[in-house]
């Protein structure tokens, strides 16, 4: 009876050890993929001469090339500031369909290059956030006002909420 116990116990524990070698492996997998950050962002050169010497697999190479990707795509957006690109590029790297999906969600953080400077349009000024987003719209896709507008509208609701509150919507209130 205690061999069967034993065995049993063996048994239960194994699911256990599977995932200790699972997390120290995807912890070994991290240490290598952050040795490609390098000056506040994922260095290509780095990651491509990690491959080259065998420290890196092709897979590894290739996400590598994802979150950079992501994170330019995520500050061309103004999603995140360039500042943030060290911290933006560990959670990149270590999942990058959950940055990818994160930042799809997210909020423009900052909008370089607007009229009122590094920051773009003032909060307390909805509607010429909506002016000139529409504008970048219908430039970028070639889509007429009201499908700009429907756009902007499905993609940030938040800004046309605060539009329809500056404007005396007490349901927005």
């Amino acid at each position: 009876m205690t061999q069967a116990r034993g065995e049993e116990l063996r048994r239960l524990l194994k699911p256990a050890r599977e995932l200790g070698a699972e997390r120290v492996e995807r912890a070994a997998r991290a240490a290598v993929l952050s040795e490609t950050i390098k000056d506040g962002g994922i260095s290509l050169d780095v990651a491509a001469r990690l491959a080259d010497q065998g420290r890196l697999t092709f897979a590894d190479y290739r996400v590598a090339h994802k979150a950079h990707e992501l994170i330019e795509k995520a500050i061309a957006a103004g999603k995140f500031l360039p500042a943030d690109r060290e911290f933006i590029s560990r959670m990149a790297l270590a999942e990058p369909e959950r940055f990818e999906a994160w930042t799809n969600k997210k909020p423009r953080a900052v909008q370089l290059g607007g009229p009122a400077g590094v920051g773009g349009p003032s909060p307390e000024n909805p509607a010429q956030d909506i002016s000139l987003r529409l504008s970048e719209l219908m430039r970028e896709k070639n889509l007429n006002r009201q499908k700009a507008l429907q756009e902007l509208a499905q993609t940030d609701p938040e800004l046309i909420r605060r539009w329809r509150w500056s404007n005396g919507h007490e349901a927005d209130r």
